[in-house]
């Protein structure tokens, strides 16, 4: 910068540097602070997504094994004589157990790019329908 007045140290040189500094200082702080909370913004999105994911899986926990067992539990401690019963929770139990397992393959193949990769190359039959595009708004990374 050229000097005023012919002085290098002037008061007018050296307040216009300062502003300057102070300018690109603040702009600074004000662009990594924007790229911070949308980072943020990010983490948080992840975070309510990974969420609701762990809410449906222990939902279909809930539903498909342990209402039924507890119930199962019940009847043995409260009527163990009556074997109808039981032997209906039984069934019911045995055919929900393997369906929540099987719903929760399918939850982890849609919301997880990296396992439908890994069941895309394990499985050749599964290319066709685990195709990128037809998951592509749906991945957590």
């Amino acid at each position: 910068m050229a000097p005023i007045n012919g002085e290098e140290g002037s008061p007018v040189v050296n307040n216009l540097n300062t502003n300057i500094n102070t300018t690109n200082a603040w702009e600074a702080k004000r662009r990594s602070t924007i790229k911070l909370n949308t980072n943020q913004n990010q983490q948080q999105k992840q975070q309510m997504r990974l969420t609701l994911l762990v809410a449906l899986i222990l939902l279909i926990y809930t539903i498909c094994w342990a209402f039924p067992t507890a119930i199962w539990f019940l009847f043995i401690v409260l009527d163990y004589s009556n074997r109808t019963r039981i032997n209906t929770v039984t069934y019911i139990q045995g055919f929900l157990t393997p369906f929540g397992a099987g719903i929760n393959l399918y939850i982890y193949l849609w919301r997880h790019a990296e396992i439908r990769k890994c069941a895309r190359s394990s499985i050749p039959t599964l290319k066709r329908i685990l195709a990128d595009d037809t998951f592509s708004n749906t991945q957590m990374s």
